[in-house]
């Protein structure tokens, strides 16, 4: 059996360290600071067809972007409701609330997607 030398441990705990620093930098922000907001995309067939600003939902209300889809939108948060397609995945995947986080219906090509972001930042 080969014996483990200071070089190896050097080595593995480079590894270690830089594996760390990457998750940090590349994991999805789950805090959105107090300036930003939280906004929700909602595209059709690839384009975007609403974006919305979910801190500033005052009453929750439905959005029926395509024949068969139906979404939920709340403050601070949106999900699939209703879908035509046979295993609701989309449905099952529950509440959006965090930034990086999208659900997909894929055979209505319909995807919500969100992003933290300054209110100003959004474009039609």
């Amino acid at each position: 059996m080969k014996k483990t030398l200071p070089g190896d441990i050097i080595v593995a705990l480079f590894f270690i360290l830089l594996a760390v620093i990457s998750a940090y930098f590349l994991w999805p922000s789950k805090n959105v600071e107090a300036n930003d907001s939280l906004i929700a995309n909602i595209f059709i067939e690839g384009e975007k067809v609403t974006t919305i600003d979910l801190n500033s939902v005052g009453e929750s209300y439905y959005i029926l972007p395509k024949d068969g889809v139906s979404i939920l939108v709340e403050k601070g948060r949106i999900r699939f409701s209703d879908s035509n397609c046979k295993d609701k995945i989309c449905v099952k995947a529950g509440w959006l609330d965090s930034q990086g986080e999208s659900a997909i219906c894929a055979p209505e090509m319909c995807i919500i997607n969100i992003e933290g972001g300054e209110i100003d930042a959004i474009a039609g």
